[in-house]
Formats: C-alpha cells, sequence, structure tokens
C-alpha cells in the first residue's frame, strides 16, 4: 500500500502508445508529480523487422540452402512454367 509523505513509485499500462502520450503529458503538468520516465517496453524489448531479418541472413549465410541447385537459371524457367 501507498504511503503517504514518501515518494512512490507506480508502473502504468496502457493500450496504445497515444495513449501513453496522452498520459505522460497530464502527469508531467501536476504540480506533486516530480519525474515521468515512459517506458516502450515493446520498442525495448523486442528487435525491430531489420535486425530480425539480419539476424536470420546472418544465421543462414553459411548453410549451403541452395547446394543441390546445379543450373540455377535453367531451375528458375522450371519454377516459371510449373506457375502457368
Amino acid at each position: 500500500m501507498l504511503k503517504l509523505n514518501e515518494m512512490n513509485t507506480l508502473k502504468i499500462s496502457v493500450k496504445s502508445n497515444k495513449d501513453a502520450v496522452l498520459l505522460t503529458k497530464l502527469l508531467k503538468s501536476l504540480n506533486f508529480v516530480i519525474n515521468v520516465e515512459p517506458v516502450l517496453e515493446n520498442k525495448v524489448n523486442k528487435k525491430n523487422q531489420y535486425e530480425l531479418l539480419n539476424d536470420l541472413i546472418e544465421k543462414k549465410a553459411n548453410s549451403k540452402l541452395f547446394q543441390e541447385i546445379i543450373d540455377p537459371v535453367r531451375w528458375q524457367k522450371k519454377l516459371r512454367n510449373e506457375w502457368s
């Protein structure tokens, strides 16, 4: 339980970034609020798409993924012919 006359820290979760921005502005406007530090967990904990793709490419870079393809041009033509 919160105690009077002591500094307390609250952790608040909101549904969207827009809500977080609005709440941050509201809290900063209050006299008794000492500090507001927004933490966007989805941006802190998760990698962006570029980083995820880069990691995937680095993992597969040394694998012999297409080693069974001897003639790439012929292989592509065969794939295209299968679509028609």
